[in-house]
Formats: C-alpha cells, structure tokens, sequence
C-alpha cells in the first residue's frame, strides 16, 4: 500500500456506512472498525483523519462519476450524469454540523493502542 491504511477504512465508511439519504450509520461504523481492528489497530491519529479521508474519498467518486458520464460518455442517461449528487450531497453532510470525530465510535481500548503512561 502506497497511501495511507486509514485511506482504505474511509472509503469502506464512505461506501457502506450511509444510507440512501445520506444518513451516517454510526453503529455500522463502529462493526466495520471493530472487524478491521481484528487484523490491524488503528492509532489515534488514524482515528482522527478518517472523517477528513471519508470527504475525500466522497468527493472523488462524484468527481468520477460527473466526469464519467458526463464528460466521457455524454450519451448516458440522465440518471446516470445526476448520480454524482449523492456523493455532492454526502460531502455536504460531511461538511455540515458538528465535526465528525471517529474516535467517538470505538472503545479506545478495543480499537486502538492508547498511549501507556509509565506511573514513576
């Protein structure tokens, strides 16, 4: 892998975390970090950028989709040259309110290695 691991996580949680509404689904957040944690620990800091990552990994699959079908194939139809607003809609949803903050979806115990402070 060339990019960052947390990369990878985002675009699953971008992909299979929202619903059809745009809805974040944070239980299904925390099931895709509890799985990818059995095999990898995810540091805090990883943590920390997968709400940025998951904007990014959004606003490329609408940049793609936009593109694709309405630069590269402008014979698609209509539906398939509006299907980037979903993703334009997720980047807003991303955007908008409170910041995302994953590591409120996880036990910092389970997911990640929390730093061990050394008692003197």
């Amino acid at each position: 892998c060339v990019a960052p691991y947390a990369l990878d996580v985002a675009v699953c949680l971008s992909a299979a975390a929202f619903t059809a509404g745009n809805e974040l689904q944070v239980e299904r957040c925390r099931q895709i970090l509890a799985g990818y944690s059995t095999k990898r620990e995810l540091s805090s800091a990883e943590l920390a950028s997968l709400g940025d990552f998951m904007w990014a990994a959004a606003l490329a699959c609408g940049f793609y989709r936009w593109r694709e079908f309405n630069v590269h194939r402008p014979d698609s139809p209509p539906e398939a040259k509006l299907s980037y607003v979903i993703m334009q809609r997720r980047c807003e949803a991303l955007e908008g309110g409170a910041p995302l903050d994953p590591r409120d979806w996880v036990d910092a115990n389970k997911i990640y290695k929390a730093p061990q402070h050394v008692a003197s």
